[in-house]
C-alpha cells in the first residue's frame, strides 16, 4: 500500500504503465490508473478495451500505445507477447519514449479539475437546455408535480 504522494512519485519516475486490462469480456470504463499515469507523464501501454482508447486520446492517442481491440483477451499468449515486444521497442528507442512522455504530459493537462469542471458544466447546461427548451414538456412536468403557478 502506498500513500498518494508516494504513488504519484512512483508514477512520475516510472518508465511505463502497463495496463493489459482484465481477461475476458470486462470493459474498462475510464481507468483512473491510466489518467494518473498520463498526468505524471508516464506513457501507458494498454489493450484497446472499453474506454481506454478515449482515455488515452484515441487509437493513435498521444498518451500511450494501444494494442488489440475490444475483443482482445489479456490472458491470450499473443497479447502477452505483443506487450513484451512493445516494452522492448520503447526501451530500445529513447526518442520514441521521450515523444510519448512529452505528449502524455501535454495531454494530461485536460484532466485538471478546472478542465473537468468546465466540461461538466457545459454538459450539464446542454442537458438542462434540452429539457427546459420544450414548453409542452415543461408544462407537463409542472402539472405532474402540482405547480399550478408555473403551469399558468
Amino acid at each position: 500500500a502506498l500513500k498518494q504522494r508516494d504513488w504519484k512519485r512512483e508514477l512520475a519516475t516510472s518508465f511505463l504503465t502497463l495496463y493489459p486490462s482484465c481477461p475476458g469480456a470486462f470493459r474498462e470504463i475510464s481507468c483512473v490508473c491510466a489518467i494518473e499515469s498520463i498526468v505524471a507523464g508516464t506513457p501507458v501501454v494498454a489493450l484497446a478495451k472499453g474506454a481506454l482508447p478515449e482515455t488515452l486520446g484515441g487509437p493513435d492517442g498521444p498518451a500511450g500505445v494501444l494494442l488489440g481491440d475490444d475483443t482482445s483477451d489479456a490472458g491470450d499468449p499473443v497479447w502477452i507477447e505483443r506487450f513484451a515486444d512493445e516494452i522492448m521497442r520503447l526501451h530500445a528507442d529513447e526518442v520514441a519514449w521521450q515523444r510519448l512522455h512529452l505528449r502524455a504530459l501535454e495531454y494530461g493537462g485536460r484532466f485538471s479539475w478546472a478542465t473537468v469542471a468546465e466540461e461538466w458544466e457545459a454538459d450539464w447546461m446542454r442537458r438542462f437546455e434540452s429539457y427546459t427548451g420544450d414548453e409542452w414538456r415543461m408544462r407537463r412536468h409542472f402539472e405532474r408535480i402540482g405547480d399550478k403557478e408555473a403551469c399558468a
